[in-house]
């Protein structure tokens, strides 16, 4: 099978770019728990880029195969599985623990790692039903257990970002939105959002604890980390929290202690495998009915900027890297 593959981890975003491959790699036998994936679409994630760069915790054997996420059709099961139910349906899967990506004609997933999509669920949504939608709802049930009214969002002009607005929405709860351009104030304002703060204006810090102080946030979902989450913790209420789930300054946390100890604030991380995990597959699934009848019906939508074949993965991601907040990009085999 062509598969998309690298040869080595590569901190240097123009070498990882430049030393992508296509080539051909023997599929490997199926175990027991294992079903044979047809590819239709996977994206490439943030994480994705973590992992070709040597900067995430999951590590694979070289030359590998990248892709945590995908979706496609069904075509062989290992043999304590119903071949015969799951032969030609349709999945969407998260795969982290097993050597095998989805930047492939075909990839090998465990039964546990993967969704039946409905056949009235949108196909362009399948290659991207399972991380960010299920991140946003993970990370919006800490907001809810909390009580709290109002909740900050750093990158919120990115997908996740999206889904948790429409959450927060539906539950009546408060959002206040940090990005880093102009035009994303605006592109959310359009919106309907109207606490937007731009972390690049000179007055930012006086702009927010002005608004913090309005609103008083008690659960802040951080994407970008480093100096950034030091200054949330900063302007938050007693007994605050702030969830890390990303990392896209690049820069390690850092953290006034005295904030945690006198006024009892949290810091936590939030890991989409450890969530899946801990939420059980009966309930996995029943989340799962319910965030596809919200992309059925529209309420729930991804951005995708650009369908891509193998042949274009070099410029593809180089869009994607310069253009994240544009929306998904998608590899597609044929």
């Amino acid at each position: 099978m062509r598969a998309i593959t690298i040869d080595k981890e590569y901190g240097n975003l123009s070498e990882m770019l430049q030393n992508l491959r296509i080539t051909d790699r023997p599929l490997r036998e199926l175990k027991d728990n294992e079903i044979l994936v047809k590819m239709e679409g996977a994206p490439c994630n943030p994480s994705d880029i973590a992992f070709l760069r040597g900067m995430y915790q999951i590590k694979k054997d070289f030359p590998a195969v990248p892709g945590f996420e995908g979706s496609g059709i069904i075509i062989g099961c290992g043999k304590s599985l119903d071949q015969s139910a799951l032969t030609g349906k349709r999945i969407s899967c998260f795969i982290q623990d097993n050597d095998d990506g989805t930047w492939a004609e075909y990839f090998i997933a465990k039964a546990d790692n993967c969704l039946l999509l409905r056949d009235d669920f949108p196909k362009n949504e399948a290659p991207v039903f399972f991380i960010n939608p299920f991140t946003a709802y993970g990370l919006f049930q800490t907001a809810l257990d909390k009580g709290g009214r109002t909740i900050v969002l750093n990158a919120a002009a990115g997908q996740v970002g999206g889904f948790i607005r429409q959450f927060a929405k539906e539950a009546g709860i408060k959002v206040i939105n940090i990005v880093r351009r102009p035009q994303h104030v605006e592109k959310l304002k359009q919106e309907g959002e109207t606490l937007v703060l731009n972390m690049r204006d000179k007055n930012f810090r006086q702009d927010a604890l002005k608004m913090f102080n309005e609103y008083q946030p008690e659960t802040g979902f951080d994407a970008v980390a480093g100096e950034h989450t030091s200054f949330l913790l900063e302007i938050m209420p007693r007994y605050a929290e702030i969830v890390v789930y990303g990392g896209l300054s690049g820069n390690p946390l850092s953290v006034d202690v005295l904030k945690l100890i006198f006024e009892s604030k949290r810091i936590s991380g939030f890991n989409l495998g450890d969530w899946i995990r801990q939420t059980g597959r009966q309930k996995l699934e029943e989340i799962s009915d319910k965030l596809q009848q919200m992309f059925i019906d529209g309420i729930l939508r991804t951005r995708i900027q650009k369908t891509i074949t193998f042949d274009e993965i070099q410029q593809g991601l180089y869009q994607y890297l310069t253009k994240m907040s544009d929306g998904k990009v998608i590899i597609r085999a044929e």
